[in-house]
């Protein structure tokens, strides 16, 4: 089972199944356009011709954003960067020796490489496909080139999704083909996928795939794009769309202020370069579906806002040169907007650095004290509960300098009554502060460092995350690469994950989630299914799959989700679709009838009779039947809970090359997100007024367009960012409109709302005047008498 503590999994297998294609996603390719086909210093040889213009076309028609890049943009120019490109592509061409290390960093940093024909060189010699080839072009050993004509699709896999087993492409040349009984006997075997063959038979693998946890994936194949082979063109997009990383999160050291310390022996703008330091705790996130990157110093900016937009989490080691003061204000403010801060001081004689860190973090509630401790080893178990606490016991620093915590900041590891490290939450973001470069560089294997290391990346890094997941999957490679993971990571969202129940529950009052999803298949979680039912009871949204109901029939949760113990599920049979739900079919239209199990849990789970407040959409009949329910939906669509453990079913029951387990988890978080709208009321106006406006607010985590119809006409159609959305229906003539408006997220669904409005017309008649007063007509004829005889008076004294 996988173990709650750090370990660096060697040779486990992994899911060969990757990531559905119908999430709408941008994938950044970077194309190697090198027209020098000269032999390299580490390569074989070979007929090599680098043609990319085919593969560009084909892959800018597929909707990926395609960036040429050549040997003079790579080289020393901080452009190969898993923060701007996902996958790198070289088209039977190797890149030129100056910047290999460029190539091979960004794939140890998790970014994806697809590679044709003679580009088998590189990936050999640097131990890219190979690991024990590097050193070596691996020919004659792993390869060789074999003739063939036709190239036949061996397995089905996401790679080969639009193929048959037995299909074959027709593209006739010597096209490098591994060596199967070479590579099949090797440890990592299991990492492996052959996607087609050459004619000489099945041994000979012209297109493979690997699905490593020491670096992103990898894609071999045929041809050399002179042209594209009839039938291949498919073969490519869907390669380069499961070579995209889905990371958890995006860190990045910065390099652009001289550290003392960096990842890898021999990097440059470093205060030591002479071996590794960081490297352990980059292998370790890779391992767990982070990227993580260098960035170097630029002439166009350092810590910009720009540079810093691509990243989650920041790391600065120990910095020689000092900050400009646009670069703290933009570090801030990213923070600020969710970002993820981690800072590294040392001992006393580092002023220059601790001074730039104090400078740096001068707004916040941390410092460095400038009270320094013992070179040597502080052993410590004296801590605070924290979420970077969990399953760390104890920790190792050595030597360096206290921490300064005031306001807002919390003490994490102490030194007696000194403070060794905290943090502190700033805006969206959070910030970690330490006063030693080595705990999490060469001490990382001492005492619970590493899993320190792990536990602040997956807490720094998520201070915007809206979702909650606990997860104890015990047959994946870690917890960071389980089936419900990978869903969330394919879908593109923010979370943080716990493994314990004591951290579950204090997570769970740390921040309002608005989802909380548990897969909880192995460890016991009763004491706080009262937590689980306060949280729903406050309108929160929960996924939960377990298997407890039978041991805890009366908690009170059950009826809150909506049923309640009907019986012990059945041992390792089918879990059959009760409706067509949208939760079977978006994004991925799951074409089963059922769910069918592949790894025997033991208890898998229990029958489930619903109440009336609920719906059962699966269960353990063919036909809906009482206390046969696995899958119920609740309190309004805001729950919804598995009484049959997902992550049993590992197959591909649909034949869609991609596992069930993680296309159920993936459709159930999806439901739980959909996209929502609110129904301002209906408007009415007299023609030629103004100031009339539909306020709408809609809400999505994943925001995609919206499109807003007059009597059923298009007006308005645009990106949506998930804002409010403000249309003025002005200017209308007299008459009835009918406006509906359509808002779309990122996994395919919509929601809508729609506003009539009325527009009178504006009076245009003579206004009718008011009758005479009869009181005021004879007080005017009064006067006019008056008048009269006075003007008479005065005639006749003149006469």
């Amino acid at each position: 089972m996988a173990n709650d503590k750090v370990t660096m999994q060697d040779n486990v297998p992994l899911d060969i199944f990757g990531e559905a294609t119908d999430i709408q996603r941008d994938v950044r390719v970077a194309l190697y356009d090198e027209t020098n086909l000269t032999t390299r210093p580490y390569s074989y040889g070979g007929f090599w011709t680098g043609n990319v213009t085919l593969v560009e076309n084909l892959l800018v028609g597929a909707g990926f954003e395609v960036t040429r890049l050549t040997a003079g943009a790579i080289d020393g120019n901080d452009t190969l960067r898993t923060g701007l490109f996902d996958v790198f592509v070289m088209v039977d061409n190797n890149p030129r020796d100056y910047i290999t290390d460029e190539v091979f960093n960004f794939w140890r940093s998790g970014g994806g490489i697809l590679s044709f024909d003679g580009a088998i060189n590189f990936l050999c010699y640097f131990g890219v496909m190979v690991p024990d080839s590097a050193g070596n072009h691996g020919h004659g050993v792993y390869w060789t080139y074999s003739w063939s004509q036709n190239q036949t699709v061996l397995n089905r896999h996401p790679v080969s999704q639009g193929y048959a087993v037995d299909d074959y492409i027709t593209d006739d040349f010597d096209w490098a083909a591994f060596d199967w009984s070479a590579l099949s006997g090797l440890s990592y075997a299991s990492e492996y996928t052959p996607i087609t063959y050459a004619e000489a038979g099945t041994n000979w693998v012209n297109t493979l795939a690997r699905d490593t946890v020491f670096g992103g994936r990898v894609v071999q194949t045929f041809g050399d794009a002179n042209p594209i082979a009839e039938g291949h063109g498919q073969m490519i997009i869907d390669a380069v769309n499961w070579l995209c990383p889905r990371p958890k999160a995006r860190v990045v050291f910065d390099y652009s202020h001289r550290p003392y310390y960096g990842i890898d022996v021999g990097d440059p703008y470093l205060g030591y370069s002479a071996g590794d330091r960081y490297a352990r705790w980059r292998d370790a996130l890779v391992n767990r579906s982070y990227t993580v990157d260098k960035l170097y110093p630029s002439a166009e900016g350092n810590l910009t806002a720009e540079n810093l937009a691509p990243y989650d989490a920041l790391v600065i080691a120990a910095p020689k040169w000092i900050f400009s003061a646009a670069e703290r204000s933009a570090v801030l403010e990213w923070v600020a907007q969710g970002g993820g801060l981690i800072v590294l001081g040392d001992i006393l004689s580092f002023s220059d650095e601790n001074s730039h860190i104090n400078y740096l973090l001068y707004d916040l509630d941390l410092s460095l004290s400038g009270v320094g401790y013992s070179t040597s080893s502080i052993a410590t178990a004296v801590r605070n509960i924290h979420p970077t606490s969990e399953n760390v016991l104890n920790t190792r620093w050595e030597g360096g300098q206290y921490v300064n915590v005031t306001g807002d900041a919390y003490p994490l590891w102490y030194d007696g009554p000194n403070v060794l490290c905290a943090v502190q939450e700033y805006g969206l973001g959070r910030v970690f502060l330490a006063g030693d470069i080595n705990a999490l560089a060469n001490y990382i294997d001492y005492e619970d460092n590493l899993q320190l290391a792990v536990n602040l990346v997956n807490w720094i890094s998520s201070g915007a995350a809206p979702i909650l997941l606990y997860v104890d999957e015990p047959h994946s490679v870690n917890y960071y690469r389980t089936p419900v993971t990978n869903a969330l990571n394919e879908i593109g969202l923010n979370y943080e994950i716990t493994t314990l129940g004591a951290y579950l529950n204090r997570s769970l009052v740390l921040k309002d989630w608005y989802l909380v999803i548990i897969d909880n298949p192995w460890w016991g979680l009763s004491s706080y299914y009262d937590d689980l039912d306060d949280y729903v009871d406050r309108g929160g949204r929960l996924l939960m799959s377990t298997y407890k109901v039978d041991s805890y029939p009366s908690s009170e949760l059950w009826s809150t989700l909506g049923f309640g113990f009907a019986g012990e599920a059945p041992n390792q049979v089918p879990l059959y679709l009760w409706t067509s739900s949208s939760v079977f079919n978006i994004p991925h239209h799951y074409t089963a009838a059922n769910f069918t199990p592949f790894e025997d849990y033991g208890d898998e789970g229990d029958m489930l009779t619903v109440f009336d407040n609920a719906t059962a959409i699966a269960g353990f009949s063919d036909t809906p039947q009482d206390g046969n329910a696995s899958i119920v939906l609740g309190n309004n669509g805001r729950t919804i809970y598995n009484g049959y453990l997902i992550d049993q079913f590992q197959g591909d029951l649909d034949d869609s090359t991609y596992a069930d387990n993680y296309e159920l988890w993936m459709n159930e978080i999806a439901y739980l997100l959909r996209v929502t709208i609110d129904e301002p009321s209906d408007i009415g106006y007299v023609e030629g007024a103004t100031g009339n406006d539909i306020l709408w607010h809609p809400h999505s985590i994943y925001p995609a367009d919206y499109t807003i119809r007059r009597n059923g006409t298009i007006v308005q159609h645009g990106p949506w960012s998930g804002n409010a959305i403000t249309f003025s229906v002005d200017g209308l003539d007299n008459g009835t409109y009918v406006f509906v408006i359509s808002v779309n997220d990122r996994v395919g669904y919509s929601a809508t709302d729609e506003v009539i409005v009325t527009v009178e017309a504006a009076s245009t008649s003579t206004p009718v005047q008011p009758p005479t007063d009869p009181t005021m007509l004879i007080i005017i004829a009064a006067a006019a008498g008056v008048a009269l005889v006075v003007i008479l008076i005065l005639w006749k004294k003149r006469s």
